[in-house]
Protein backbone atom coordinates (compact mmCIF):
# COMPACT_ATOMS: atom_id res chain seq x y z
CA UNK A 1 0.00 0.00 0.00
CA UNK A 2 2.79 2.48 1.20
CA UNK A 3 4.54 1.34 -2.40
CA UNK A 4 1.89 2.17 -4.35
CA UNK A 5 1.43 5.78 -2.85
CA UNK A 6 5.21 6.91 -3.29
CA UNK A 7 5.11 5.55 -6.67
CA UNK A 8 1.98 8.06 -7.50
CA UNK A 9 3.69 10.73 -5.93
CA UNK A 10 6.89 10.07 -8.04
CA UNK A 11 5.23 10.00 -11.03
CA UNK A 12 3.29 13.15 -9.52
CA UNK A 13 5.54 15.23 -9.97
CA UNK A 14 7.23 14.74 -13.21
CA UNK A 15 5.47 17.08 -15.21
CA UNK A 16 6.18 20.07 -12.16
CA UNK A 17 10.25 19.35 -12.51
CA UNK A 18 10.43 18.95 -16.63
CA UNK A 19 8.59 22.34 -16.70
CA UNK A 20 11.32 23.64 -14.30
CA UNK A 21 14.27 22.24 -16.25
CA UNK A 22 12.64 23.90 -19.46
CA UNK A 23 12.51 27.29 -18.59
CA UNK A 24 16.28 27.30 -17.10
CA UNK A 25 17.07 26.07 -20.69
CA UNK A 26 15.82 28.76 -21.96
CA UNK A 27 18.11 30.97 -20.15
CA UNK A 28 17.22 35.14 -19.60
CA UNK A 29 15.38 36.65 -22.09
CA UNK A 30 16.16 38.92 -24.94
CA UNK A 31 15.80 42.94 -24.12
CA UNK A 32 14.09 44.90 -26.48
CA UNK A 33 15.93 47.38 -28.29
CA UNK A 34 15.83 49.99 -30.83
CA UNK A 35 19.22 50.36 -33.39
CA UNK A 36 19.91 52.27 -36.01
CA UNK A 37 23.21 51.59 -38.94
CA UNK A 38 25.85 54.01 -38.23
CA UNK A 39 26.89 56.18 -41.44
CA UNK A 40 28.81 58.57 -42.21
CA UNK A 41 27.99 61.92 -43.88
CA UNK A 42 29.05 65.43 -45.15
CA UNK A 43 28.85 68.15 -42.12
CA UNK A 44 29.75 71.39 -42.03
CA UNK A 45 30.41 72.43 -38.61
CA UNK A 46 29.12 75.88 -37.45
CA UNK A 47 28.53 77.61 -34.76
CA UNK A 48 25.61 80.18 -33.54
CA UNK A 49 26.01 83.42 -31.68
CA UNK A 50 24.12 86.25 -31.28
CA UNK A 51 25.01 89.92 -31.07
CA UNK A 52 24.02 93.67 -32.23
CA UNK A 53 24.98 95.47 -35.58
CA UNK A 54 27.70 98.48 -35.23
CA UNK A 55 28.90 101.14 -37.73
CA UNK A 56 32.16 100.59 -38.92
CA UNK A 57 33.32 104.34 -38.12
CA UNK A 58 30.59 106.25 -36.10
CA UNK A 59 31.18 109.84 -34.53
CA UNK A 60 29.65 112.48 -32.97
CA UNK A 61 30.04 115.85 -35.83
CA UNK A 62 31.65 118.93 -33.36
CA UNK A 63 33.12 122.03 -34.30
CA UNK A 64 37.01 122.38 -33.32
CA UNK A 65 36.32 125.87 -31.82
CA UNK A 66 33.62 128.79 -30.90
CA UNK A 67 31.59 130.02 -33.57
CA UNK A 68 27.79 131.70 -35.10
CA UNK A 69 26.89 129.32 -37.60
CA UNK A 70 26.26 130.92 -41.11
CA UNK A 71 25.36 128.35 -43.19
CA UNK A 72 24.41 124.25 -42.71
CA UNK A 73 25.68 122.04 -46.19
CA UNK A 74 23.55 118.66 -45.40
CA UNK A 75 20.26 117.58 -45.15
CA UNK A 76 19.26 114.77 -42.32
CA UNK A 77 20.23 111.60 -43.37
CA UNK A 78 22.24 112.34 -46.49
CA UNK A 79 24.97 110.54 -47.70
CA UNK A 80 28.17 112.58 -48.09
CA UNK A 81 31.90 111.99 -48.87
CA UNK A 82 34.98 112.53 -46.73
CA UNK A 83 35.37 116.13 -47.12
CA UNK A 84 32.16 117.50 -47.82
CA UNK A 85 31.50 120.64 -46.10
CA UNK A 86 28.56 120.43 -43.63
CA UNK A 87 28.73 124.06 -42.03
CA UNK A 88 30.32 127.25 -42.09
CA UNK A 89 30.58 129.62 -38.76
CA UNK A 90 31.23 133.23 -39.41
CA UNK A 91 34.39 133.83 -40.57
CA UNK A 92 35.09 137.84 -41.09
CA UNK A 93 37.56 137.87 -38.15
CA UNK A 94 39.84 134.47 -38.73
CA UNK A 95 39.87 135.76 -42.69
CA UNK A 96 41.75 139.54 -41.36
CA UNK A 97 43.92 137.73 -39.16
CA UNK A 98 45.17 135.46 -41.99
CA UNK A 99 45.70 138.69 -44.47
CA UNK A 100 47.14 140.44 -41.52
CA UNK A 101 49.55 137.18 -40.90
CA UNK A 102 50.52 137.03 -44.83
CA UNK A 103 51.32 140.48 -45.03
CA UNK A 104 53.56 140.30 -41.76
CA UNK A 105 55.27 136.72 -43.49
CA UNK A 106 55.82 138.99 -46.89
CA UNK A 107 56.83 142.06 -44.90
CA UNK A 108 59.86 140.25 -43.40
CA UNK A 109 60.99 137.92 -46.40
CA UNK A 110 61.22 140.97 -48.62
CA UNK A 111 63.26 142.60 -45.41
CA UNK A 112 65.38 139.49 -45.23
CA UNK A 113 65.72 139.16 -48.97
CA UNK A 114 67.52 143.12 -49.37
CA UNK A 115 69.61 142.57 -46.23
CA UNK A 116 71.12 139.38 -47.90
CA UNK A 117 71.86 142.03 -50.77
CA UNK A 118 73.50 144.14 -48.10
CA UNK A 119 75.40 141.42 -46.52
CA UNK A 120 76.99 140.80 -49.44
CA UNK A 121 79.24 143.86 -49.31
CA UNK A 122 79.57 143.80 -45.58
CA UNK A 123 77.20 146.42 -44.91
CA UNK A 124 75.30 144.60 -42.06
CA UNK A 125 76.29 142.54 -39.49
CA UNK A 126 75.63 138.59 -38.92
CA UNK A 127 73.65 139.21 -35.81
CA UNK A 128 71.30 141.40 -37.90
CA UNK A 129 70.74 138.96 -40.49
CA UNK A 130 69.78 135.96 -37.77
CA UNK A 131 67.67 138.17 -36.66
CA UNK A 132 65.72 139.19 -39.92
CA UNK A 133 65.61 134.87 -40.35
CA UNK A 134 64.48 134.82 -36.84
CA UNK A 135 61.18 137.51 -38.15
CA UNK A 136 60.49 135.50 -41.22
CA UNK A 137 60.14 132.39 -39.16
CA UNK A 138 57.96 133.49 -36.64
CA UNK A 139 55.74 135.37 -39.33
CA UNK A 140 55.56 132.13 -41.27
CA UNK A 141 54.56 130.75 -38.23
CA UNK A 142 51.87 133.34 -37.14
CA UNK A 143 50.43 132.63 -40.84
CA UNK A 144 50.11 128.52 -40.33
CA UNK A 145 48.24 129.33 -37.88
CA UNK A 146 45.50 131.93 -39.12
CA UNK A 147 45.53 129.22 -41.65
CA UNK A 148 44.71 126.84 -39.29
CA UNK A 149 42.27 129.05 -37.27
CA UNK A 150 40.49 130.06 -40.65
CA UNK A 151 40.40 126.22 -41.46
CA UNK A 152 38.24 125.39 -38.08
CA UNK A 153 35.44 127.75 -39.17
CA UNK A 154 34.61 124.68 -41.84
CA UNK A 155 33.02 121.61 -40.50
CA UNK A 156 33.72 119.04 -43.24
CA UNK A 157 33.07 115.03 -42.66
CA UNK A 158 35.64 113.12 -41.46
CA UNK A 159 34.61 110.10 -43.45
CA UNK A 160 32.03 108.90 -46.15
CA UNK A 161 29.06 108.15 -44.29
CA UNK A 162 25.44 108.50 -43.53
CA UNK A 163 24.30 111.98 -41.53
CA UNK A 164 22.03 111.60 -38.43
CA UNK A 165 19.50 114.44 -37.39
CA UNK A 166 20.69 118.04 -37.54
CA UNK A 167 21.01 119.14 -33.78
CA UNK A 168 21.72 123.16 -35.16
CA UNK A 169 20.48 126.01 -36.62
CA UNK A 170 21.63 128.93 -38.62
CA UNK A 171 22.41 131.81 -35.76
CA UNK A 172 23.57 129.37 -33.25
CA UNK A 173 26.44 130.32 -31.35
CA UNK A 174 28.47 127.02 -30.86
CA UNK A 175 31.68 125.48 -29.40
CA UNK A 176 33.36 122.08 -29.22
CA UNK A 177 31.12 120.72 -26.42
CA UNK A 178 27.94 120.96 -28.97
CA UNK A 179 26.85 117.65 -31.19
CA UNK A 180 25.98 119.25 -34.52
CA UNK A 181 25.00 115.91 -35.87
CA UNK A 182 26.02 112.13 -36.16
CA UNK A 183 28.35 110.59 -38.58
CA UNK A 184 28.08 106.76 -39.53
CA UNK A 185 29.97 104.40 -41.97
CA UNK A 186 27.64 102.15 -42.48
CA UNK A 187 29.40 99.83 -45.33
CA UNK A 188 30.72 97.15 -44.39
CA UNK A 189 28.87 97.29 -40.49
CA UNK A 190 30.73 95.35 -38.07
CA UNK A 191 29.37 93.08 -35.13
CA UNK A 192 31.14 91.71 -32.17
CA UNK A 193 30.56 88.00 -31.23
CA UNK A 194 31.53 86.57 -27.66
CA UNK A 195 32.03 82.87 -28.61
CA UNK A 196 33.11 79.78 -26.25
CA UNK A 197 36.63 78.90 -25.23
CA UNK A 198 36.58 75.36 -26.88
CA UNK A 199 36.24 77.32 -30.24
CA UNK A 200 39.70 79.23 -29.94
CA UNK A 201 41.81 77.07 -31.78
CA UNK A 202 39.52 77.17 -34.95
CA UNK A 203 38.88 80.32 -35.22
CA UNK A 204 40.78 82.92 -37.72
CA UNK A 205 40.60 85.71 -39.90
CA UNK A 206 38.55 85.56 -42.96
CA UNK A 207 35.87 82.61 -41.75
CA UNK A 208 32.67 83.32 -43.44
CA UNK A 209 29.94 83.75 -41.39
CA UNK A 210 25.94 84.48 -42.35
CA UNK A 211 23.66 86.74 -40.66
CA UNK A 212 19.81 86.70 -40.32
CA UNK A 213 17.66 90.01 -38.79
CA UNK A 214 14.84 89.75 -36.85
CA UNK A 215 13.62 93.11 -39.07
CA UNK A 216 14.41 91.82 -42.49
CA UNK A 217 12.80 88.05 -42.49
CA UNK A 218 13.87 85.35 -45.35
CA UNK A 219 16.83 87.47 -45.88
CA UNK A 220 20.71 86.75 -45.29
CA UNK A 221 23.20 88.98 -45.19
CA UNK A 222 26.99 87.88 -45.33
CA UNK A 223 30.33 88.68 -43.88
CA UNK A 224 33.72 87.59 -42.30
CA UNK A 225 35.52 87.85 -39.41
CA UNK A 226 38.16 90.68 -39.53
CA UNK A 227 39.61 89.97 -35.76
CA UNK A 228 39.92 87.35 -33.34
CA UNK A 229 41.00 88.42 -29.28
CA UNK A 230 44.39 87.17 -28.21
CA UNK A 231 42.59 86.60 -25.09
CA UNK A 232 39.77 84.74 -23.40
CA UNK A 233 37.67 86.18 -21.35
CA UNK A 234 38.40 85.10 -17.87
CA UNK A 235 34.56 85.38 -16.30
CA UNK A 236 32.34 84.12 -19.36
CA UNK A 237 35.39 81.83 -20.45
CA UNK A 238 34.38 83.44 -24.42
CA UNK A 239 36.48 84.60 -27.28
CA UNK A 240 35.64 87.85 -28.75
CA UNK A 241 35.54 88.21 -32.38
CA UNK A 242 34.68 90.73 -35.00
CA UNK A 243 33.04 90.38 -38.33
CA UNK A 244 32.88 92.81 -41.04
CA UNK A 245 29.35 92.55 -42.88
CA UNK A 246 28.76 93.50 -46.83
CA UNK A 247 25.85 96.14 -46.44
CA UNK A 248 26.43 98.14 -50.13
CA UNK A 249 22.41 97.74 -50.62
CA UNK A 250 21.97 99.82 -47.19
CA UNK A 251 19.33 97.73 -46.01
CA UNK A 252 21.14 97.03 -42.36
CA UNK A 253 20.69 99.35 -39.43
CA UNK A 254 23.40 99.81 -37.07
CA UNK A 255 22.26 98.66 -33.49
CA UNK A 256 19.59 95.97 -35.21
CA UNK A 257 19.61 93.10 -33.41
CA UNK A 258 21.11 89.80 -35.64
CA UNK A 259 21.85 86.09 -35.45
CA UNK A 260 25.05 84.86 -36.72
CA UNK A 261 25.73 81.49 -37.91
CA UNK A 262 29.94 81.02 -38.54
CA UNK A 263 31.41 78.32 -40.62
CA UNK A 264 33.94 77.11 -38.79
CA UNK A 265 35.48 74.86 -41.53
CA UNK A 266 34.69 72.89 -45.12
CA UNK A 267 32.49 70.14 -45.03
CA UNK A 268 34.33 67.12 -43.87
CA UNK A 269 33.03 63.08 -43.65
CA UNK A 270 31.54 62.74 -39.74
CA UNK A 271 29.17 60.63 -37.65
CA UNK A 272 26.94 62.16 -35.81
CA UNK A 273 24.70 60.13 -33.25
CA UNK A 274 21.54 60.59 -31.60
CA UNK A 275 22.18 62.67 -27.84
CA UNK A 276 20.03 60.32 -25.81
CA UNK A 277 22.28 57.02 -27.75
CA UNK A 278 25.27 58.57 -25.72
CA UNK A 279 26.04 58.07 -21.93
CA UNK A 280 27.92 59.92 -19.84
CA UNK A 281 30.05 58.13 -17.07
CA UNK A 282 32.70 59.12 -15.06
CA UNK A 283 35.51 57.41 -17.02
CA UNK A 284 34.27 59.07 -20.69
CA UNK A 285 31.46 59.04 -23.07
CA UNK A 286 30.25 55.46 -24.29
CA UNK A 287 27.54 54.10 -26.32
CA UNK A 288 25.69 50.51 -26.92
CA UNK A 289 26.39 48.36 -29.99
CA UNK A 290 25.41 44.98 -31.36
CA UNK A 291 27.63 42.51 -32.15
CA UNK A 292 26.17 38.51 -32.42
CA UNK A 293 22.88 39.90 -30.95
CA UNK A 294 24.22 40.93 -27.86
CA UNK A 295 24.99 44.43 -26.54
CA UNK A 296 28.50 45.76 -25.79
CA UNK A 297 30.02 48.92 -24.91
CA UNK A 298 31.95 51.08 -27.09
CA UNK A 299 34.22 53.78 -25.40
CA UNK A 300 33.90 57.17 -27.40
CA UNK A 301 35.01 60.59 -28.16
CA UNK A 302 32.78 63.30 -28.72
CA UNK A 303 32.71 66.37 -30.76
CA UNK A 304 30.21 69.66 -31.26
CA UNK A 305 26.84 69.10 -29.94
CA UNK A 306 24.01 69.84 -32.81
CA UNK A 307 20.43 70.42 -32.30
CA UNK A 308 19.44 66.45 -31.51
CA UNK A 309 22.77 64.88 -31.99
CA UNK A 310 26.09 64.53 -30.87
CA UNK A 311 29.18 64.12 -32.98
CA UNK A 312 32.04 61.04 -32.34
CA UNK A 313 35.05 61.86 -33.27
CA UNK A 314 36.42 58.10 -32.22
CA UNK A 315 34.95 55.08 -31.30
CA UNK A 316 32.23 54.26 -33.55
CA UNK A 317 32.84 52.95 -37.35
CA UNK A 318 30.35 52.99 -40.65
CA UNK A 319 28.09 49.98 -40.41
CA UNK A 320 27.97 49.91 -36.62
CA UNK A 321 24.39 49.00 -34.81
CA UNK A 322 23.88 51.35 -32.74
CA UNK A 323 21.42 50.82 -29.78
CA UNK A 324 19.33 54.22 -29.83
CA UNK A 325 16.53 52.56 -27.36
CA UNK A 326 16.19 50.44 -24.43
CA UNK A 327 19.23 51.38 -23.10
CA UNK A 328 18.14 51.21 -19.35
CA UNK A 329 17.91 47.48 -19.02
CA UNK A 330 21.01 46.86 -21.21
CA UNK A 331 23.89 45.20 -19.77
CA UNK A 332 27.68 44.01 -21.36
CA UNK A 333 27.36 40.73 -23.20
CA UNK A 334 22.92 40.43 -22.45
CA UNK A 335 21.17 39.05 -25.53
CA UNK A 336 18.82 42.29 -27.39
CA UNK A 337 16.09 41.59 -29.45
CA UNK A 338 15.43 44.24 -32.41
CA UNK A 339 12.19 45.69 -32.19
CA UNK A 340 12.61 48.43 -34.74
CA UNK A 341 16.01 48.65 -36.83
CA UNK A 342 15.60 52.42 -38.45
CA UNK A 343 17.57 53.31 -41.75
CA UNK A 344 21.23 54.94 -41.38
CA UNK A 345 22.05 57.81 -39.00
CA UNK A 346 21.41 61.03 -41.01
Amino acid sequence: MHKGILILALFGCLPTCGANESERGRGPQAIPVKTQIVATTERTATMEAFGTLLADESVEVRAETSGQVVGIAFADGAEVKRGAVLVRLRATEAEARLREARAQSHLAKTNLERAQKLHEFEHLSTAEMDRLGAEVETTESRQSLAEEALRKMTIRAPFHGVLGLRQVAVGDVIDPSVVITRLDDINPLEVDLALPERLSSRLETGLPLVLEVEAIPDETFNGSLSFVSSSIEPATRTITVRANIDNSAGRLKPGMSVRATLTLETPSQTIAVPAEAVMTRSDGAVVWVVANDMATSRTVRMGERLDDAVLVLSGLEPGDELIVEGLVRVREGAKVRRVDRQPQVP
